[in-house]
């Protein structure tokens, strides 16, 4: 929406990246807000890139050009703050609470609400479930 190449191609590479933990969700999101107010400066950035460019058309370009730079990227840095966030609290947590397998395989952690049972006896019947079996 800010039609700012170098805004999205640093964008681009930013978005690659995924918070691991809460920590690093919390100092992405805060780089997110930085990077997001430091679109209000293209107010002024903008138009005197424009006019230096192509004098008094530039000038007007670059106005239209910081006006929805200065309300976009404040509006997206928020928002990306707050996906940090999230990402890096649900990566805590699943830290917490995923185990793994001895094949390397992630598994939820279960706590077994009883011990598992032999289904079938030798003599193919259903036993009834024992805590000493």
């Amino acid at each position: 929406l800010t039609f700012d190449a170098e805004y999205l191609e640093h964008q681009t590479v930013r978005g690659k990246r995924r918070a691991s933990n809460a920590v690093e969700g919390f100092v992405e999101a805060a780089t997110d807000v930085g990077e997001g107010l430091s679109g209000m400066v293209d107010v002024v950035t903008k138009p005197v890139e424009g006019a230096r460019s192509s004098g008094i058309g530039g000038f007007l370009m670059g106005m239209g050009q910081g006006l929805r730079g200065a309300l976009v990227k404040p509006v997206s840095g928020f928002g990306k703050a707050l996906a940090h966030v999230g990402q890096g609290v649900s990566a805590q947590i699943s830290e917490v609470t995923t185990t793994y397998t001895s094949g390397g395989r992630r598994n939820q952690a279960r706590i077994r609400r009883r011990l598992p049972r032999l289904l079938f006896s030798d003599r193919g019947v259903v036993q009834p479930w024992s805590e000493f079996d």
